[in-house]
């Protein structure tokens, strides 16, 4: 049995204890217990992370016809030429705005027909929700974009080490922890391609128009980022997890902080190369994914990115 306890005069503040597979939290009369489930953390992450790779197949797909009707039906040349490479959709850039437009409205669509799935799913109906599960996906987005936790400082202030050990208890409801856990331990099959797809949604805040304000920013898919690989109660929420799940989000984590910190958002200024490093031999002991090959180029590029910007000029 592995047991942690703080205690703050005579009052009990969060202990934690592991006892055959189940984990328990005490804040003073309160109890909470969740299944130590080896995937449920995945949905959290990025905030969670069920949607991938629905969407991604046909986004992926799309292009690809396209590409096969231009063929059958030549654009006759016009005046003032516009290129239609880069505009990702097979369209003239003058028609670029409106792609992205477009792209941005097919993506919300595709969630929401990922909703609706899991609204037909007997394990959702059975759980007895109060409301549909995409609500509940926008509820458990609002709270954690309210509630982000620290991403550094553990060292010199052991209260945010505690409050980081015990966060997603105390973010999140018994039943939206359940949801996630259920809905991963249901839709596992996919997990790969679903992630990568809710990084890319991630990716679109900014770009595209979010009348509910459900996207989290990326200020706060930063500190997310941080938490997993850069804290001890993040990391050991991980650590706790399966390798396979472990793995992809520690590399979603990495990608997000790169992308913050080549944007001068590094605000904790968090130091994701050893991270990177340790990436890449987990990838080649788990070499099964299916885009082994695009995760380790990816890693070999932010490492060189940083090891580039440490070396002395010559």
């Amino acid at each position: 049995m592995a047991f942690l306890h703080f205690r703050i005069g005579n009052s009990p503040v969060p202990r934690i204890s592991f006892v055959d597979g189940y984990e328990f939290i005490f804040d003073g009369d309160f109890m909470m217990k969740s299944w130590k489930h080896p995937v449920w953390l995945a949905l959290i992450v990025l905030v969670p992370v069920i949607l991938m790779g629905y969407i991604a197949f046909h986004v992926h797909e799309l292009p690809q016809e396209q590409e096969r009707v231009a063929a059958r039906h030549p654009v006759p040349a016009r005046t003032g030429k516009t290129s239609l490479r880069g505009t990702g959709l097979g369209r003239p850039v003058s028609g670029k705005r409106f792609s992205q437009e477009d792209d941005c409205a097919r993506v919300e669509k595709r969630v929401e027909e990922f909703f609706r799935y899991l609204d037909s799913r007997s394990y959702v109906r059975q759980m007895g929700l109060k409301t549909d599960t995409y609500t509940c996906f926008r509820n458990i987005l609002r709270k954690l974009s309210e509630n982000s936790p620290i991403p550094a400082g553990e060292a010199g202030e052991p209260a945010i080490m505690i409050r980081n050990i015990c966060y997603f208890f105390r973010t999140l409801s018994r039943s939206e922890r359940r949801l996630i856990l259920e809905t991963i331990a249901n839709e596992q099959g996919s997990l790969e391609s679903n992630l990568k797809l809710f990084y890319d949604w991630l990716d679109l805040e900014g770009k595209c128009p979010q009348p509910e304000g459900s996207r989290p920013s990326m200020d706060v898919c930063y500190k997310y980022a941080g938490f997993f690989v850069n804290t001890t109660g993040g990391r050991g929420y991980l650590l706790r997890r399966s390798p396979i799940l472990r793995v992809l989000i520690s590399y979603y984590c990495v990608l997000i902080i790169h992308k913050a910190d080549k944007m001068g958002k590094n605000n904790y200024g968090i130091d994701i190369l050893p991270c990177v490093s340790l990436l890449k031999r987990e990838f080649i002991r788990y070499s099964d994914f299916k885009n082994y090959r695009q995760y380790i180029n990816q890693l070999v590029t932010i490492e060189k990115y940083y090891l580039d910007k440490r070396s002395p000029a010559d």
